[in-house]
């Protein structure tokens, strides 16, 4: 090979380089500009009014990781999941829907629109992972802003408890535990419920949310490393990990193995040879031996 050829193939390399790293770079602005306009939009159509006061004393809110903005119902394996979970305990108010919990209005998601014509429909997981960066870099960036709209956004839904006592309980996973965290201290103005998260695979920061829910079960499997490697990266900050340091002194966060799941499985139909059980089945046996404040079982005998 001559000189002349090495310097075509050389420039040929570089060229497909550059197209690769442009590639990539106009990806990460789509999905972070359609982030900030999927927020813009939800924000806009979830403005608070007069909070309405609803007959619950027990709520659950379901916060799904997996983000499709265009999405408007939930997937077979996290309505099977979540029927499992309320069919054990007296629960008055579910909200079970994709987060933010309301219809969005079409033309302000024109920007999702470039999937279909790509032919992503429904979208693959890469584009959802890039979702999920985003809407963690907004909680690590403009927690304020952002917890505050999804608590808006969840008391015009959900209303204030009708009695009291009360437990509003989150059930989230991946970045679903973030958005909870981010959420709590402009509940906690509104609401004197105990706050309560379980968490499936939860990837979160050392959220001011901390010092302000009453319990965190955070469930982690042993080959779950997205979880992991959130743990080392935002909750493995020296002296800064105060909060969660307390949070575990004072029993109110608790970590809990569920056993050899990946962060896609805690979820899924898969089965385990080691425990001859479903990786969800697994899951919701976690759940279901957490002791959580003021939950009753269905089946607990009435006085």
């Amino acid at each position: 090979m001559n000189l002349f050829n090495v310097e075509i193939l050389f420039k040929a390399m570089i060229l497909v380089i550059d197209i690769i790293f442009s590639a990539i770079a106009f990806i990460l602005f789509f999905t972070g500009i359609e982030t900030i306009l999927w927020w813009y939009t939800w924000h806009q159509q979830s403005q608070q009014t007069q909070i309405p006061t609803q007959p619950w004393q027990t709520a659950l809110v379901f916060i799904t990781g997996i983000s499709d903005y265009t999405q408007d119902h939930l997937d077979p394996e996290q309505i099977n999941f979540i029927n499992k979970i309320t069919q054990a305990y007296q629960i008055d108010q579910i909200i079970a829907e994709p987060f933010p919990w309301q219809p969005l209005t079409h033309k302000t998601l024109i920007l999702s629109r470039l999937w279909k014509f790509l032919h992503l429909q429904p979208l693959p997981l890469w584009v959802m992972s890039l979702h999920n960066f985003w809407q963690t870099i907004l909680i690590l960036g403009l927690t304020n802003y952002y917890g505050k709209d999804i608590a808006h956004c969840l008391l015009n839904r959900l209303g204030l408890p009708k009695s009291t006592p009360s437990q509003l309980i989150f059930l989230c996973g991946s970045t679903g535990t973030g958005m909870a965290l981010a959420s709590l201290p402009y509940l906690k103005q509104y609401l004197s419920s105990k706050l309560i998260i379980i968490s499936y695979g939860g990837v979160f920061r050392l959220s001011p949310g901390l010092n302000d829910m009453d319990q965190l079960f955070h469930l982690v499997g042993n080959q779950d490393h997205w979880a992991k490697l959130g743990e080392i990266l935002l909750l493995n900050r020296g002296h800064h990990s105060t909060v969660f340091t307390k949070a575990k002194q004072e029993n109110r966060l608790f970590s809990v193995s569920t056993g050899e799941h990946r962060h896609l499985d805690y979820l899924s139909d898969r089965y385990s040879q080691t425990n001859f059980k479903t990786d969800q089945q697994l899951t919701v046996e976690t759940i279901l031996n957490l002791k959580i404040l003021g939950l009753k079982s269905r089946f607990d005998k009435c006085p």
